[in-house]
């Protein structure tokens, strides 16, 4: 039969199956639930005083239910019997937490990741691939790639150097305690990796909330003297990706501002800006995701690709509310 909780509820379950269906009730049902009832009334009696000698014994008899000896302990912990319906609905939560979050990637989402070359987006079904040595830029072919190689060629060398640099900067993700978690990053590139990973995840809110937030409608020409910044803190222990920052506050500043933490911020944005124009798109704007709780602090500079027509959008004046709902 099995154990004893499975097959209750699944008898509970045929029973219900058959009222709703209007069929005939089989008797064996009745039949298997009386056994059902006994077995359990047996366990009430015979473990009545003694309910770690039930936990002892049925654990033998049943392998552990399944759940590792980690498991098995959480459980325990939680004063839930691995029997329990309950158990595996809670650790499964547990479990949960260790996977990303699956972001709903609807067009908005591709629209926003595109060649650097023909800008060409993933909603077009179009495979991109990340230049392996700056690990900054985006192709959808060799093509593409080696097309944008003499431009691209100064600041890949540059960009590249810089990771190496950055991997020797020591960071400290929380400086206000003396605690070091073993997910935290050491090092300055580790800790901005992790800020393109959250930035991408959440790439579709943060950049239409950027539209807002410069005021591309009142004034295009803002995107190239504005920008906004999202001010976030790191999130200590085993959680995905999408929550692994999580936002303080934010603001829209002029470049200048920025450019002191972010060196070359203002020449980067006039390069893409004027290089995606003369593609045919409406240019682009910046936006920069500021680790404030790092020392020193870590700042991640992601370009937005606009398309022609964003100036006619029109603004959400709870630009700020509409992030911090989500992000917060």
């Amino acid at each position: 039969m099995g154990r004893p909780e499975d097959a209750h509820l699944d008898l509970h379950v045929a029973v219900n199956f058959t009222e709703r269906a209007k069929l005939p009730r089989d008797p064996r049902i009745d039949e298997q639930l009386e056994v059902v009832h006994k077995i359990l009334d047996d366990y009430k009696a015979r473990y009545a005083n003694d309910p770690d000698g039930e936990l002892r014994d049925r654990m033998a008899q049943y392998d552990g239910f399944g759940f590792t000896v980690y498991e098995r302990a959480l459980l325990f912990e939680a004063g839930i019997r691995p029997w329990y319906g309950a158990a595996k609905i809670a650790m499964k939560r547990v479990n949960d937490v260790r996977r990303d979050i699956k972001v709903s990637k609807t067009r908005d989402h591709y629209e926003m990741e595109q060649c650097h070359r023909c800008w060409k987006s993933k909603s077009e079904a179009t495979t991109l691939l990340v230049c392996s040595a700056c690990k900054t830029v985006l192709y959808c072919s060799k093509e593409c790639q080696k097309a944008a190689w003499p431009a691209h060629k100064e600041h890949c060398k540059r960009d590249a150097a810089a990771n190496e640099t950055m991997r020797s900067v020591t960071v400290s993700v929380n400086p206000t305690t003396n605690v070091s978690l073993p997910d935290q990053p050491t090092n300055y590139f580790d800790l901005l990796i992790a800020l393109r990973a959250w930035t991408t995840k959440h790439r579709p809110l943060l950049a239409e909330q950027l539209i807002s937030a410069l005021d591309l409608r009142g004034d295009s020409t803002n995107r190239a003297r504005r920008t906004m910044v999202v001010y976030v803190e790191w999130r200590p222990g085993n959680v995905p990706t999408a929550r692994r920052f999580r936002m303080i506050s934010a603001a829209a500043v002029d470049m200048m501002e920025v450019e002191g933490q972010r060196p070359g911020l203002i020449e980067t944005q006039a390069r893409m800006d004027a290089e995606h124009r003369q593609q045919g798109g409406f240019g682009v704007a910046m936006m920069n995701i500021l680790c404030l709780t790092a020392f020193p602090s870590v700042i991640n500079a992601a370009p937005v690709y606009l398309a022609k027509g964003v100036n006619l959008l029109p603004r959400n004046e709870e630009w700020y509310s509409s992030l911090a709902s989500k992000l917060g």
